[in-house]
């Protein structure tokens, strides 16, 4: 079985030089097609859609297993439904067609020493690399042929440490492990029973409908208890449909879950975007989370009836939680896909292995 050079995953892309890491930068207005990456002080805090990256292999590159240097890679924001691409002599962030100029190439750089994930990127089938002109923060992300000495054009793959997951991730319900999925825009999401077959989806999209990422909403600070906090809230996205899970509010049922897509109907209205926003609590560390929506203050359950027949129907709706004896259907378990071993984070310390010499 061939190995991938990089391990599908979220990451932070570092500057070997100066420890800036990559950043898409904000525009106005947010469509604009082409966004700029520069150098930023990193800060998972309030800049996390920005910051961190998802990279995973391209699909069908099968012929490049065994050519580590020219295993094809996409580079993306899993919140934005951004990627990086070649854009002339520059990187920029755009929305991904399938097109060379998205793919990347990760050329190893030290592996004498592995715990360091150092690397030169270039544009897919090409010599050009991803440079920073000078090692000032705020400065663009260019593409520019090997330099003599070169840091800065060699990066780390940092995997990020955050409170809340990044990347893509599945989401299981704690007590029955059904997993949460969304097939189709004008369709509620749904849940596949655990070791079942899904038989809502008949192609190869069905893998990307049981994946979700957790988008920043807001981050608050505020004081508590005469000190400061902070309160973060989160979008709920598909990867498969782009839609945010959202309680539309009402009475209890199959269709009061929906996946609000942004795109106008006659049953969704700008005022419901708050209805997509979730408070995220951890309920036993790591893995098991609770979600509260932020318009209805109820929580996501699973739903458990049965029919005339005995026949047993799973779905997902929200309640108010009874904080005496809140439902064990209310606990979910998230699993992240990507390829981290426990092992690999968090990076070592410089007093725990010592960091290789800059290049010449």
């Amino acid at each position: 079985m061939a190995i991938d050079t990089i391990p599908r995953g979220a990451y932070l892309l570092r500057l070997w030089d100066t420890e800036l890491v990559a950043t898409s930068v904000p525009t106005h207005p947010p469509e604009t097609i082409h966004k700029d990456v520069k150098t930023e002080i990193h800060n998972q805090a309030t800049s996390r859609e920005r910051q961190i990256w998802w990279i995973e292999r391209v699909p069908g590159d099968e012929e490049n297993d065994d050519f580590c240097d020219k295993q094809k890679y996409t580079i993306t924001h899993c919140g934005l439904e951004r990627g990086l691409v070649k854009n002339g002599q520059k990187a920029s962030v755009n929305r991904l067609h399938g097109r060379p100029e998205e793919h990347w190439n990760f050329i190893s750089e030290f592996p004498q020493f592995p715990l360091h994930r150092t690397y030169s990127i270039t544009a897919d089938s090409s010599s050009s690399r991803l440079t920073v002109p000078t090692s000032s923060a705020g400065v663009g992300v260019t593409l520019e042929e090997a330099r003599s000495p070169r840091p800065l054009q060699i990066w780390e793959l940092i995997p990020p440490t955050p409170s809340i997951p990044t990347g893509w991730i599945r989401i299981r319900n704690a007590a029955t492990e059904a997993t949460l999925a969304h097939k189709f825009t004008h369709f509620p999401p749904y849940l596949v029973p655990e070791n079942a077959l899904d038989t809502y989806c008949c192609d190869g999209n069905c893998d990307k409908a049981t994946q979700w990422a957790f988008v920043h909403s807001s981050l608050q600070v505020q004081p508590r208890y005469g000190g400061s906090g902070t309160d973060n809230r989160y979008l709920m996205k598909n990867r498969l449909t782009g839609g945010f899970l959202a309680d539309r509010g009402g009475e209890e049922g199959l269709t009061q879950v929906c996946c609000w897509s942004k795109i106008s109907t006659e049953w969704i209205e700008a005022s419901f975007a708050n209805n997509c926003t979730w408070e995220v609590q951890s309920m036993a560390p790591p893995h098991i989370w609770e979600f509260r929506n932020r318009a209805t203050r109820r929580v996501l359950v699973e739903v458990i009836t049965h029919d005339q027949n005995k026949n047993k129907n799973q779905y997902v709706s929200c309640l108010d939680r009874s904080e005496q004896n809140p439902p064990s259907s209310s606990r979910w378990r998230v699993d992240p896909l990507d390829g981290h071993l426990p092992s690999e984070m968090p990076q070592p310390t410089p007093n725990e292995e010592k960091k290789p010499a800059k290049p010449e």
